[in-house]
């Protein structure tokens, strides 16, 4: 008995050590994206998040809605990149969390959202459309406020 128990003692403060680390890293291993945390919590509610943001996009696709959801650090030239897709494309370009208050629900939703109304995006419009967009806001970001 005393050849577990001492082990056992010997690696317990090194676990403990390691379980921040390793509830922010695991998730990754197992195919979820940044901002999950290994627990049951946090992989439900994005789970779950996840499937009403692609029923939410099926429903909007459905009614004629095309729109985008992002969240965390504002990208260079985010109001033009969303002028761009409303005023050319119709498509709505949605901030659903700025960059302090990203949870596994917005993460879920977001991402489930995009990957249903993306790929019809692309459809519509050609390959890199959201991509091309992206660019050309990034440039008249850079031209507007290059001094």
């Amino acid at each position: 008995m005393l050849r577990l128990i001492v082990p056992l003692v010997i690696a317990l403060p090194f676990l403990i050590l390691c379980l921040r680390e390793y509830r922010a890293s695991a998730p990754n291993a197992f195919g979820l994206p940044d901002g999950i945390q290994f627990s049951p919590y946090s992989i439900l509610e994005y789970l779950k998040a996840d499937r009403i943001g692609r029923a939410e996009a099926e429903k909007d696709l459905r009614s004629g809605h095309l729109a985008i959801e992002i969240y965390g650090y504002p990208m260079k030239g985010e109001c033009e990149y969303g002028d761009i897709l409303r005023q050319r494309y119709q498509i709505e370009f949605r901030r659903v969390a700025g960059d302090t208050n990203i949870s596994a629900k917005v993460i879920g939703h977001a991402k489930g959202y995009n990957e249903v109304s993306e790929p019809e995006i692309k459809r519509r419009f050609g390959g890199d459309i959201l991509k091309a967009a992206e660019e050309e806001a990034a440039k008249h970001y850079d031209e507007k406020f290059a001094q």
